[in-house]
């Protein structure tokens, strides 16, 4: 039993080493040397400590996976946009495991990245997450999940593929200390899975179990998700959750099994957010037409001051 263990860990080791990383798809397309060499690692990113003097704008998408043309539409409809910088809810390829995917991700989603900084979340498409980190040098060291901050904003980019187990506490341990950190109202997370939806699946339970518990102690407003082909928007628990699944992949209608969303489109499209100092305003549009399928306002509350407390005046007489 031991040396079969050992073997094993030998065995993942040649897996994830650069070498075999750069030669094992070979047979199906370009190596992944030959994808940095052309696009090199998606590393643009905003400008820390950028303060906030006028309304500003990012975007949101997800679920691009492998339907290239759809892609490529939605990101040149995006490249239009001015935006500070832009989420992806997660399945980026169909296969995270094939090199070929990412290349037409890549260049898919070229011009638009080359414009606005562009921040990725972990989706159950990619599988093979090696690729994933070694095409994207992603902010802090834990590389599945991060966390920035641009303008008095925090967003937190989460792994809701690995929420349960040491490394599912690690997440939510980390999770914790970054909200508390920050002033309470001001961060928005998103990451693939949603806590809710008009379909229920085990995977939904499972987030709502670990991360919606965390997300409302610490007061975060807004979560975007993907994994589901459309646009949806709910109100869960005190969190305003939007599910943007419809960067590309094949659209699919959800009875409405679980809650009564505020709103349902089965199209492709992409989230624009523009932020106000006292208002969220989100807008959805369809793509290739272009038309508003959604839109609406989430107040943003003013920060609190914290209370200073002074040692001398605390001191026993």
């Amino acid at each position: 039993m031991r040396r079969s263990g050992i073997a094993l860990v030998l065995a993942l080791g040649v897996l994830l080493s650069p070498t075999f990383l750069d030669r094992s798809s070979r047979a199906d397309g370009p190596t992944l040397r030959q994808l940095l060499e052309r696009y090199g690692p998606v590393n643009r990113w905003v400008r820390p400590g950028a303060k906030a003097d006028r309304p500003w704008r990012f975007l949101v998408v997800g679920d691009t996976q492998h339907n290239f043309e759809v892609h490529r539409q939605v990101a040149e409809r995006m490249s239009h946009e001015t935006a500070d910088l832009l989420l992806h809810t997660g399945d980026l390829v169909g296969s995270g495991s094939r090199l070929t995917h990412w290349q037409q991700f890549l260049e898919a989603s070229k011009t638009l990245r080359a414009k606005i900084p562009y921040y990725p979340s972990l989706g159950n498409h990619e599988r093979f997450f090696q690729y994933y980190l070694r095409l994207f040098r992603l902010p802090g060291t834990h590389g599945r999940y991060y966390a920035f901050v641009h303008k008095g904003w925090q967003f937190i980019a989460l792994d809701s593929n690995r929420l349960y187990g040491r490394r599912g506490r690690a997440q939510l341990s980390w999770l914790a200390e970054v909200l508390a950190r920050h002033p309470r109202g001001r961060s928005i997370a998103f990451f693939h899975h949603p806590p809710v939806s008009t379909s229920t699946r085990v995977r939904m339970q499972q987030t709502d179990d670990q991360l919606t518990p965390v997300l409302a102690r610490f007061g975060v407003p807004l979560i975007f998700n993907g994994h589901f082909h459309h646009y949806e928007r709910l109100r869960w628990k005190g969190i305003q959750v939007v599910i943007s699944g419809g960067g590309g992949g094949k659209l699919r209608r959800f009875g409405v099994l679980r809650g009564r969303p505020q709103k349902l489109v089965i199209a492709h499209h992409y989230v624009r957010v523009t932020v106000e100092r006292t208002r969220l305003v989100i807008e959805a549009f369809a793509v290739p037409g272009g038309e508003r399928i959604d839109r609406f306002e989430l107040p943003v509350p003013p920060i609190k001051p914290r209370l200073l407390v002074d040692k001398r005046a605390s001191r026993p007489r």
